[in-house]
Protein backbone atom coordinates (compact mmCIF):
# COMPACT_ATOMS: atom_id res chain seq x y z
CA UNK A 1 0.00 0.00 0.00
CA UNK A 2 2.79 2.69 0.85
CA UNK A 3 4.65 1.84 -2.70
CA UNK A 4 1.36 2.52 -4.08
CA UNK A 5 0.67 5.71 -2.17
CA UNK A 6 4.34 6.90 -3.02
CA UNK A 7 4.54 6.02 -6.77
CA UNK A 8 2.70 9.59 -7.73
CA UNK A 9 5.30 10.95 -5.73
CA UNK A 10 7.96 9.72 -7.41
CA UNK A 11 7.13 9.72 -11.07
CA UNK A 12 6.38 13.40 -10.20
CA UNK A 13 9.75 14.24 -9.39
CA UNK A 14 11.66 12.26 -12.02
CA UNK A 15 9.10 13.62 -14.71
CA UNK A 16 11.51 16.97 -15.00
CA UNK A 17 14.81 14.75 -15.12
CA UNK A 18 13.18 12.53 -17.51
CA UNK A 19 11.68 15.85 -19.93
CA UNK A 20 14.85 17.65 -19.65
CA UNK A 21 16.92 14.23 -21.24
CA UNK A 22 14.45 13.42 -23.82
CA UNK A 23 14.73 17.26 -25.30
CA UNK A 24 18.23 16.89 -25.16
CA UNK A 25 17.91 14.80 -27.55
CA UNK A 26 15.11 16.25 -29.98
CA UNK A 27 17.37 19.59 -29.79
CA UNK A 28 20.15 18.21 -31.88
CA UNK A 29 17.86 16.39 -34.34
CA UNK A 30 15.84 19.49 -35.00
CA UNK A 31 19.47 21.26 -35.73
CA UNK A 32 20.14 18.32 -38.22
CA UNK A 33 16.77 18.52 -39.88
CA UNK A 34 16.73 22.36 -40.98
CA UNK A 35 20.72 22.03 -42.15
CA UNK A 36 19.29 18.82 -44.43
CA UNK A 37 16.19 20.71 -45.10
CA UNK A 38 17.69 23.73 -46.33
CA UNK A 39 20.58 21.70 -48.22
CA UNK A 40 18.13 20.46 -50.24
CA UNK A 41 16.33 23.59 -51.20
CA UNK A 42 19.42 24.80 -52.05
CA UNK A 43 19.93 22.16 -54.22
CA UNK A 44 16.29 22.27 -55.91
CA UNK A 45 16.92 25.96 -56.44
CA UNK A 46 19.95 25.63 -58.49
CA UNK A 47 18.34 22.82 -60.52
CA UNK A 48 15.47 25.50 -61.36
CA UNK A 49 12.69 23.39 -59.09
CA UNK A 50 9.41 26.03 -58.28
CA UNK A 51 8.97 23.72 -55.66
CA UNK A 52 10.71 21.73 -52.89
CA UNK A 53 11.20 18.05 -53.68
CA UNK A 54 11.45 17.72 -49.45
CA UNK A 55 8.52 18.79 -47.03
CA UNK A 56 9.72 21.07 -44.48
CA UNK A 57 10.81 18.56 -41.86
CA UNK A 58 11.74 20.57 -39.00
CA UNK A 59 8.62 21.21 -38.36
CA UNK A 60 7.65 18.41 -36.95
CA UNK A 61 9.98 19.36 -33.79
CA UNK A 62 8.95 23.09 -33.35
CA UNK A 63 7.91 22.00 -29.56
CA UNK A 64 11.66 21.58 -28.51
CA UNK A 65 12.90 24.37 -27.11
CA UNK A 66 16.04 25.52 -27.55
CA UNK A 67 17.16 27.34 -24.57
CA UNK A 68 17.18 24.78 -21.86
CA UNK A 69 17.46 27.23 -19.31
CA UNK A 70 13.90 28.57 -20.60
CA UNK A 71 12.80 24.47 -20.34
CA UNK A 72 14.13 24.07 -16.77
CA UNK A 73 11.91 27.77 -15.45
CA UNK A 74 9.11 25.73 -15.94
CA UNK A 75 7.03 24.80 -12.62
CA UNK A 76 4.35 21.85 -13.46
CA UNK A 77 5.62 18.77 -15.37
CA UNK A 78 2.94 16.37 -16.81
Amino acid sequence: MLDWCEKPRLLQSVARAATLRVFAILNPLEYLLEIVNDRDHAADQQEGANTPTAPFMCEFLDFVHRDPKLLARKRRWP
